[in-house]
């Protein structure tokens, strides 16, 4: 981004704002790049909401509102152009090697959210493209997925729970580590020591 984004198009002034989708997804980022007068509408049927969170949304039952307030769902940046530089930003982004598309337009604000997503529910409730469904059902090798530690100071049966994912070939992650907080029961222990997993006893 620094070096297409920041670089020529910025010191042109073709940029307005730009928006970084982190925490708090769209719902939060995008209103911090605008003036208090617009609010930001989104047509979600013109990018590609990528497979794993498709994935998330279905199988988690997730609300539109929970994604779009915690995932980019898709956009990793914003950018604020005027109407008539939209086009020739949108060509220049592409050559440069970005995925860049037109995914909305700004108006007036009148009270409410200041970023409206229109019919995300059916956008994003769309089947999978057979490509993306064969790379969600394809197993993954446990040495291939993150590590987690888990911090710990719960019931034995919910540690029990958390590490039989250890077990799950579906679950994308793996426990290497448990940080238990005050002392651990004899149980917390078996249960670790059954996972083949360390434990690890910090005081809180």
């Amino acid at each position: 981004y620094q070096r297409r984004v920041h670089g020529p198009l910025m010191r042109e002034g073709l940029i307005l704002s730009a928006a970084h989708i982190t925490g708090g997804g769209l719902l939060e980022n995008i209103p911090r790049s605008l003036p208090k007068h617009l609010a930001a509408r989104l047509h979600p049927l013109q990018w590609e909401f990528p497979g794993v969170f498709r994935w998330m949304y279905q199988q988690a039952n997730l609300s539109w509102s929970d994604m779009a307030q915690t995932f980019n769902c898709g956009l990793g940046m914003v950018l604020i152009v005027k109407r008539e530089n939209a086009t020739s930003v949108l060509e220049r982004l592409n050559n440069a090697g970005e995925t860049a598309t037109i995914v909305g337009e700004l108006e007036e604000y009148h009270g409410g959210p200041s970023v409206i997503i229109e019919n995300p529910e059916i956008a994003w409730a769309a089947s999978m493209s057979p490509q993306a469904e064969e790379v969600i059902k394809s197993p993954v090798s446990k040495s291939d997925l993150p590590h987690v530690a888990l911090i710990f100071n719960h019931t034995t049966e919910a540690l029990k729970l958390l590490l039989d994912v250890n077990t799950n070939p579906n679950y994308p992650a793996k426990v290497v580590l448990v940080i238990v907080l005050n002392q651990p029961t004899t149980a917390h222990s078996e249960e670790c020591d059954h996972a083949g997993v360390p434990i690890v006893i910090r005081e809180s």
